[in-house]
């Protein structure tokens, strides 16, 4: 399995275009979670994912198929969570429960899934960030952009050298902006509001990680 946001080779794969992402839907998860950012639930934090996960197909082949590594990792927590290996149902929980019993560092680790999870969220966000306040760059790059910024650091040589190859498929603005009901104006707003939720889960999460110092989870 290539680990896109890991350090595994990344190999290119034909995606059919997503038809699946909801402003809507991604919206109303990011609001729900602003009422708990001390314990997130785990189910509305994984139907923000789904969402997010919807978006890089979009983004062409370069980022495209990560949405797959991203899937795999929402089932792996779906899957603890259906376990009923701890009854508080929350992000905060699941870690600490996994550093109580000393799971957090090892291959097993769920707070290491988290964390990819959250280079993924970091890319999103910092990709629309760009979008709003550069709005006449081109979408190669606000992608290249928020790629050097949330998912870079995290990958080796080979991979960082791929994706920037890959860059010159990545579509225009115009079509990316259709996924929001298909209004440039609205795409602006949607995307306005997105960020004035999002941001508050982010930095919500890399304080929480922060704290138990597990940024550098291998």
């Amino acid at each position: 399995n290539a680990e896109y946001m890991g350090d595994s080779p990344l190999c290119f794969l034909h995606l059919p275009p997503s038809v699946m992402f909801s402003p809507d839907r991604l919206l109303s998860a990011l609001a729900d979670t602003n009422a708990t950012l001390e314990d997130i639930p785990t189910e509305t934090f994984l139907r923000i994912m789904k969402e997010i996960s919807e978006i890089f197909p979009l983004l062409g082949r370069a980022l495209g198929f990560a949405q797959s590594d991203i899937t795999s990792k929402i089932a792996l927590i779906e899957r603890l969570v259906a376990s009923g290996q701890f009854p508080k149902h929350t992000l905060q929980a699941m870690v600490l429960h996994e550093m109580e019993h000393n799971l957090a560092a090892t291959g097993e680790s769920h707070s290491r899934t988290l964390l990819r999870l959250m280079w993924c969220l970091d890319f999103v966000g910092t990709l629309i960030v760009y979008m709003l306040s550069h709005p006449a760059a081109s979408m190669r790059e606000c992608c290249s952009k928020a790629y050097d910024a949330a998912l870079a650091p995290h990958h080796p040589w080979i991979v960082r050298t791929a994706v920037a190859a890959g860059m010159i498929a990545v579509p225009r603005k115009e079509k990316f902006l259709r996924i929001f009901h298909g209004d440039q104006a609205k795409a602006h707003h949607d995307m306005e509001v997105c960020m004035k939720y999002m941001t508050p889960l982010r930095e919500s999460l890399w304080a929480f990680y922060h704290k138990h110092n597990l940024t550098g989870l291998p």
